[in-house]
């Protein structure tokens, strides 16, 4: 068992895999934006065939935490591990050709480009003749909008077609950071749906989500994070959501961030 005292005098459990076997690894990172730093020491694991989410308050760092592990900034200090690999020093390419995804908050489409060719740009060049069916069965909608210019949908279709990019892309792990956000709720519906078919085929996980009763009915493992720390790390039978969510969170025990989305985390 591996423990941490952290402010609120929250414990971790044990790592969510044995050592060496996690796809993404994070130890000891810390990052930040100029002089202030977001990220404070902070481990994270993501198993083969795992649902993880990371949940905190708006400006606690998820977001950030996201960026890291993709290669869009660089830690200060620790390590990034991916595939067993040291991809500290990588660049974001580098850690896609290998089966990294990551879908950013705020849709990460080209909006100029029609439909049609922001999927054909999501498939790998290694695999360029792959067609586009698995993510048009994932998402029927876009098959009617191919020839549309992708800024002209609504914004539960672009989130859809960035969705489309982690079944396009043969990832080995996706990164979802609050893909649900401004959605209404029978797009979010559907945008679950997708998440969860993610998980069935087996590829792994890390969710930053703003409603948090959803992530933890999919979630293997959970982190809490506050002010850049990690102050729980467990499974999600272990959270206590009227006190450890209300703490750490600063929700409801009805399960969505007070005032999410109005800010936007670094």
């Amino acid at each position: 068992m591996r423990s941490v005292e952290a402010e609120g005098s929250m414990v971790l459990e044990e790592p969510p895999c044995p050592s060496g076997t996690a796809l993404l690894c994070l130890s000891g990172v810390c990052a930040g934006y100029g002089n202030v730093e977001v990220l404070r020491e902070v481990d994270l694991e993501v198993p083969p065939a795992s649902v993880v989410s990371l949940l905190g308050a708006n400006g606690a760092g998820k977001t950030t935490l996201l960026r890291v592990a993709s290669g869009l900034l660089k830690p200060t200090r620790g390590i990034v591990s991916l595939f067993g690999t040291d991809v500290t020093a990588h660049k974001p390419y580098q850690r896609a050709n290998v089966g990294l995804c990551h879908i950013p908050e705020g849709r990460g489409i080209f909006p100029a480009l029609s439909v049609r060719e922001n999927l054909e740009l999501s498939v790998p060049l290694r695999t360029r003749a792959v067609d586009l069916e698995r993510a048009l069965a994932a998402f029927p909608i876009l098959a009617g909008r191919m020839r549309q210019v992708a800024g002209s949908m609504s914004g539960g279709e672009q989130q859809m077609l960035a969705l489309a990019r982690a079944y396009l892309c043969d990832p080995r792990i996706v990164l979802l950071d609050e893909v649900s956000m401004g959605l209404a709720p029978i797009v979010v519906d559907q945008i679950f749906e997708s998440i969860r078919h993610l998980a069935d085929l087996g590829i792994s996980l890390l969710i930053v989500e703003q409603y948090l009763s959803r992530a933890l009915e999919l979630s293997n493992y959970v982190y809490l994070i506050d002010h850049g720390r990690i102050t729980f790390a467990g499974r999600p039978e272990s959270l206590d959501e009227g006190s450890i969510l209300h703490s750490y969170l600063g929700v409801d025990s009805g399960g969505q961030d007070k005032g999410a989305g109005d800010g936007k985390e670094p």
